[in-house]
C-alpha cells in the first residue's frame, strides 16, 4: 500500500430533519489524485431517547450542492491536515465538490457502505486497509445521514489522499 501524501479530517455540524436523508460530508478527488476513507465518526448530544439511525457512503455521479470546505488549523475550518506536514489538500473544493451540509443531493450512484447505529451511542469505525472506500480521480463520495430523530449531528471523515 502506498504512503498517503496527505491525511485530512473533514468535519461538520449538521442539523438534520427527521426522516430526510441528507449528505453531511462530501469528498471530491481532483483529476490528479485518488483518496480513501480511513475512518468516520457520527455523534450527537441532544437526543435522550434511543432510536436506530442510518449512515451510508454513496458514490455520487453528480455532486450534491454543499457549503465548500474551508481549510486551515482553526476550529472553524472544516478540512484540517492531520499529518506532521500540513500541505494543501489535493481534492477539489467547491459547492459541488468537497464540502459540508448539502442543500441539494445531486445524483446518487452506488451505495458502497451503510450501517445502522444507536443515536445514543453514535457510530465510529476505522476501516481495515483492505476495506477502505476508494475514491478515483475526479470521483465523489458522500456520507449521507438518514436520521429518524431531528438533531444536530457532529460528523467526521478521515481521508488519506494519494497522488
Amino acid at each position: 500500500m502506498p504512503t498517503p501524501m496527505n491525511v485530512f479530517r473533514l468535519f461538520c455540524s449538521q442539523t438534520v430533519v427527521a426522516g430526510t436523508p441528507a449528505t453531511a460530508l462530501q469528498y471530491a478527488a481532483s483529476s490528479t489524485n485518488t483518496a480513501e476513507i480511513v475512518s468516520f465518526c457520527v455523534t450527537q448530544s441532544g437526543i435522550q431517547t434511543s432510536s436506530n439511525e442510518e449512515i451510508a457512503f454513496i458514490r455520487k455521479t453528480g455532486g450534491a450542492t454543499v457549503t465548500a470546505a474551508t481549510t486551515g488549523t482553526g476550529s472553524t475550518a472544516s478540512l484540517v491536515a492531520l499529518g506532521a506536514v500540513a500541505t494543501a489538500p489535493k481534492c477539489s473544493i467547491g459547492t459541488t465538490a468537497t464540502g459540508i451540509n448539502a442543500t441539494s443531493e445531486g445524483t446518487n450512484g452506488n451505495e458502497l457502505y451503510s450501517m445502522a447505529f444507536s443515536d445514543l451511542a453514535g457510530a465510529q469505525y476505522a476501516f481495515l486497509p483492505e476495506e477502505r472506500l476508494w475514491i478515483p480521480p475526479s470521483g465523489i463520495l458522500a456520507l449521507r445521514l438518514n436520521a429518524k430523530m431531528a438533531a444536530t449531528w457532529l460528523v467526521q471523515l478521515v481521508v488519506a489522499e494519494y497522488g
